[in-house]
């Protein structure tokens, strides 16, 4: 399926799709390496690939991406119950950001200046509703045709300003606005409202929109832990809170926290509180 071209300037690209797609949905678009590319899924899921690293995109997100020179990077659309899928994909060199950004390009991501192709996918977290607004007006701009190119360029340089900024030199660190940090919180939330259920990677992935291999590393990395200890430390938390409340045996807790095997419960209590279920019951 072929994918419009919006504005083609020299230095910078914007496409965009909206409708009802048509083609099968593993059709890919590549994203040329030595650019940086901003991509805005307002409707249907996504994905962003190169070589074996996929990161998917969720509807109502963004990405800040930018190709290594090594193999291909695609970006492509997943099934949708819809049908319907709506995104538009900035791209710009580091030389027409430099020229048109001038000392303000300090205050954006290297990701979008820098002149080596090194592959990072990163900033993927979910469109405030301003940034909502400006993607649909990027696939419906309100200016006559004539005036689109002036407008397109305009639009491209504000999503460069919200997209690609990075926190001012010496500003307090706000976790708040970290996008990773965020996946980590959304991932432990999805935990501590499913930890019954078995550890299903793939579903937590999903929901924080990356790939399963991503977020393992991710998690390890601003945790110190595994989604597996991290599920056996809520388990265990919750357990210890039944036990002491007295209205539950062990076999009864370890039911209710997840648990199918008792000895599993006595081992992951054990490697969690430093002492048996039993003993917790009796202190």
């Amino acid at each position: 399926m072929f994918l419009p071209t919006l504005y083609q300037g020299s230095g910078a690209v914007l496409r965009g799709l909206e409708g009802k797609a048509t083609g099968t949905p593993e059709e890919a678009w590549p994203l040329e390496p030595g650019m940086g590319h901003i991509i805005l899924n307002l409707e249907g899921p996504g994905l962003v690939t190169q070589d074996a690293e996929r990161w998917r995109i969720l509807p109502g997100m963004v990405a800040l991406f930018r190709p290594s020179a090594r193999g291909t990077a695609h970006t492509s659309r997943m099934e949708s119950p819809s049908g319907r899928h709506r995104f538009a994909i900035l791209s710009a060199t580091p030389a027409w950001v430099i020229e048109h950004c001038g000392d303000s390009c300090a205050a954006l991501h290297s990701l979008l200046i820098e002149k080596e192709n090194t592959q990072r996918c990163v900033e993927l977290r979910p469109l405030a509703l301003t940034e909502k607004i400006l993607g649909e007006s990027l696939l419906t701009p309100p200016v006559l045709r004539g005036l689109r190119p002036a407008w397109f360029e305009g639009k491209i340089l504000e999503s460069l300003c919200l997209f690609g900024a990075i926190a001012e030199p010496g500003a307090p660190p706000a976790t708040v606005h970290d996008p990773l940090q965020r996946r980590v919180e959304a991932a432990t939330q999805w935990m501590d409202e499913h930890f019954r259920e078995d550890l299903d990677l793939t579903a937590i992935a999903g929901h924080v929109g990356c790939t399963p291999a991503y977020l393992s590393r991710l998690f390890k990395q601003h945790t110190g832990k595994t989604l597996s200890q991290k599920l056996r430390e809520i388990r265990v938390s919750s357990a210890a809170t039944l036990l002491s409340g007295g209205s539950d045996n062990v076999s009864e807790a370890a039911y209710k926290v997840g648990y199918r095997s008792l000895s599993h419960f006595t081992k992951a209590f054990i490697a969690e509180k430093g002492c048996r279920p039993s003993d917790w019951l009796s202190r």
